[in-house]
């Protein structure tokens, strides 16, 4: 037993550590990332700053003004548009790495706005101290912008297993120094946060002064927090529409509402036109500009609206008490109670995880603990019917031993009785029974045939049976007569025991010499006599209830004579009450018919012509009471 118990405890150990690898370690964040999806577009709209706006250069401008890259005048033109426009703040997503011949237009207007962002992009190896380490550029900052740009950052994107783009790194370790992202760059500013202000505490969070705190990962990018639908979030503007408008508006005439509404705006400018680069699937849409993510992080920082998602160890304690739970739930509930409460708790968990990100931005998992407590509950409720199955053979072993103890009660067909053919049968519905049957042999050559059927089934009916087999005995060898045996057992019966039970009996003593039989009944089935002349009786007895209700009962006997051939057959109510599959029992008129023309049959031969009559009726019907039958044949 207790090295039983030492592997299975083992087993727990090794089945817990495997399930919190795989919680710790990420393994199935493919699929967690679809349920993150999912809670993305089953949420409404998230603040966003309406100072925010996107300048698109979309298929609209690439048809008026030519294909991409555009000549850089034109960039030079649109900032000092914003600049004349009175835009605070000017966000490229554009790269500006090969020198061309109107990059000195580009500096002088980035030079003159002094509120324009570049970007830059860096060669992504591998991460060192958690951050992303990069030792070359791949799209780098041409040094003339650098030097007169207001501010300048990565525009790296990190990429998922499942191709998405969800995550920004804040910094990249660019040969030992940390470069910062564009739009962090920004917001930092627009917030008025100063270099010394900022404070980066690895895997937790960066702190901007006393104003934000940005959660980050262990590779320090955050989640970004798309507000909504591309289309349905920031105000968006045609890049050659403001060209266009601009360059239409007369001397000295107010500019163009689209154009008015540009001051004080933070503009970003990028590249949306189709079949472009910049497109990737995000977790809201499957084709999603990457200016569109920027202007999200610059958002969340802002607003202070980010996603966060609690740590390794934070979700594999909730892994934990989920499985806890689950494990409860099977081994305390019924099985029927324990499915509803297992698919109610696991409806609660998603429902929380739901909310959780719609009213707090917290990410938690969801789909490995889903899999992971079904897999328990699969496998205790396994371990359960493993168990039970154990037990059951081991039940099914005690009883079969109880069942030859029992049958060791039960005397064999007495010898050596003078003009009669004597046989007994008995079938039990389990591996033990309630039925029950004795002989006594008298000295004067009689015999005492007795059945009888206690009431209820299995093991408590089987011990009832053993007590009322042993004091029948001892009450039966001290009288002949049927009515004073059955009325000292029963006065001893329902004195002595504290059961409830009660049992019913048939007793008869034959009297081979004068061919007479004396019959006492406790309540029990009237047995019926064949005569060899084809006439069929019920022998009735007026008196008589179970033994063990009453201890004041009285009970009366009955005599009558029988002639050679005739046969007296006794049984219990499983013979007259066999049910069909559906339902409905064989009645005593199908038993009588068994029997009413098959004369000359022997003891043993009536009683497997009833049986076969039983079995034909029932079919494949399950036994469901005991059956016990006797007959006394006179030779």
């Amino acid at each position: 037993m207790q090295k039983k118990t030492t592997r299975l405890t083992c087993l727990f150990i090794i089945l817990s550590l495997v399930i919190g690898a795989i919680s710790y370690f990420r393994l199935l964040d493919t699929y967690e990332l679809i349920l993150l999806d999912l809670r993305f577009k089953s949420r409404p709209l998230q603040e966003v700053n309406p100072q925010i706006a996107i300048i698109e250069i979309a298929d609209d401008t690439l048809a008026n003004l030519g294909l991409w890259p555009l000549p850089r005048d034109y960039h030079a033109a649109v900032i000092k548009i914003l600049s004349d426009c009175g835009a605070s703040t000017v966000i490229f997503d554009v790269f500006f790495s090969e020198p061309t011949k109107a990059d000195a237009l580009l500096v002088e207007a980035t030079r003159q706005a002094d509120n324009v962002y570049y970007p830059y992009a860096l060669g992504l190896k591998q991460k060192k101290g958690g951050f992303w380490r990069a030792e070359e550029f791949d799209a780098e900052l041409l040094t003339q912008l650098a030097e007169v740009a207001k501010g300048i950052g990565h525009a790296n994107v990190l990429t998922d297993s499942d191709g998405k783009r969800r995550r920004i790194p804040l910094f990249i370790d660019y040969r030992s120094q940390f470069m910062p992202q564009l739009s962090f760059r920004a917001a930092c500013d627009y917030l008025n946060i100063r270099p010394e202000e900022i404070k980066f505490f690895p895997g937790k969070y960066v702190q901007l002064g006393q104003v934000r705190r940005i959660p980050i990962d262990r590779e320090a990018a955050t989640l970004v927090n798309l507000a909504g639908g591309w289309k349905e979030t920031f105000k968006h503007y045609s890049y050659g529409d403001i060209l266009i408008d601009y360059a239409n508006r007369q001397p000295e005439q107010d500019l163009p509402p689209k154009l008015a509404e540009l001051k004080n705006k933070v503009c970003f400018v990028g590249l949306t036109a189709t079949g472009t680069a910049d497109l990737s699937p995000s977790a809201l849409e499957p084709v999603y500009p990457m200016v569109g993510l920027q202007a999200n992080l610059f958002n969340s920082i802002v607003t202070g609206n980010f996603l966060r998602r609690p740590g390794r160890l934070a979700n594999l304690v909730i892994l934990y008490l989920f499985c806890l739970a689950t494990i409860l739930l099977s081994f305390k509930t019924r099985p029927l109670i324990g499915i509803l409460c297992q698919l109610g708790l696991l409806v609660l968990f998603v429902a929380a995880g739901f909310l959780l990100f719609l009213l707090a931005g917290l990410w938690i998992d969801l789909f490995f603990p889903i899999m992971a407590c079904l897999s328990v509950y699969l496998s205790t409720n396994i371990f359960r019917y493993i168990k039970e199955l154990h037990s059951r053979e081991l039940l099914e072993k005690e009883l079969s031993i109880a069942r030859d103890i029992q049958r060791s009660f039960l005397p064999q067909v007495p010898a050596g009785v003078p003009g009669t053919d004597i046989s007994v049968e008995m079938d039990t519905a389990h591996h033990v029974g309630g039925d029950l049957y004795d002989f006594v042999k008298f000295s004067d050559g009689r015999v005492g045939l007795m059945v009888g059927d206690v009431s209820g089934k299995g093991v408590p009916a089987a011990l009832f049976m053993a007590q009322v087999i042993s004091q029948f005995r001892n009450f039966a060898t001290s009288t002949s007569s049927p009515a004073e045996t059955l009325t000292k057992l029963n006065q001893h019966i329902s004195r002595d025991s504290k059961s409830g039970l009660f049992v019913t009996m048939a007793y008869v003593v034959y009297d081979p010499a004068r061919r007479q039989i004396s019959l006492a009944s406790a309540g029990h089935l009237p047995p019926l006599l064949f005569r060899s002349s084809q006439l069929i009786e019920k022998i009735e007895v007026s008196e008589g209830i179970p033994i063990g209700l009453m201890e004041e009962a009285e009970f009366t006997q009955s005599q009558l004579n029988v002639a050679q051939g005739d046969m007296l057959l006794l049984y219990t109510d499983g013979v007259t009450e066999a049910r069909d599959k559906k339902g409905q029992e064989i009645t005593e008129e199908r038993v009588i018919q068994a029997l009413k023309d098959k004369k000359g049959l022997s003891s043993h031969q009536a009683i497997q012509a009833l049986k076969g009559t039983i079995r034909a009726f029932v079919g494949s019907a399950l036994q469901h009471d005991d059956i016990t039958i006797m007959a006394l044949r006179v030779v």
